[in-house]
């Protein structure tokens, strides 16, 4: 299980660069199995990554096992699967040809998409977000 889930959330992290979606190693892919969640380490170019560099975080932030940091942006990927039971994974990127971040969630019934404007370190504030039928959107501080 373990390591399927590592292999599946490096292949969408390699998606991220073959589709210029990134800068640097900045942008992200992690998923959710049950209280696991598998994301990117934090710093290591996409070239080099290699899917036993996935991290594996508990729903708490605790890192189940020995290795990589996990991306810096662990804590938001984890308050947003706290609050949204149904999403299974997280995509962050960083695309060039824009200036909004997107952060697109597969749920396991359905895809939903939910873009974020402003800084990637914008605080999350679930109290705000507003629903328009399939779509989520919230505002960045």
């Amino acid at each position: 299980m373990k390591d399927e889930l590592k292999r599946r959330v490096y292949e969408a992290n390699m998606l991220l660069p073959k589709y210029g979606l990134i800068t640097f190693t900045w942008g992200n892919v992690s998923e959710r199995e049950g209280d696991v969640v598998a994301i990117k380490p934090s710093g290591v170019e996409y070239d080099a990554l290699r899917p036993e560099d996935i991290v594996l975080v508990g729903m708490d932030g605790s890192i189940l096992e020995d290795g990589l940091n996990p991306s810096s942006d662990l804590e938001t990927h984890l308050e947003l699967y706290r609050n949204f039971e149904g999403v299974a994974g997280i995509t962050h990127t960083h695309s060039e040809c824009g200036r909004r971040r997107g952060w697109t969630f597969p749920r396991r019934e359905r895809r939903m998409r939910i873009i974020f404007t402003g800084t990637c370190r914008a605080r999350v504030d679930l109290r705000r977000a507003k629903y328009a039928g399939r779509m989520s959107l919230i505002p960045a501080r």
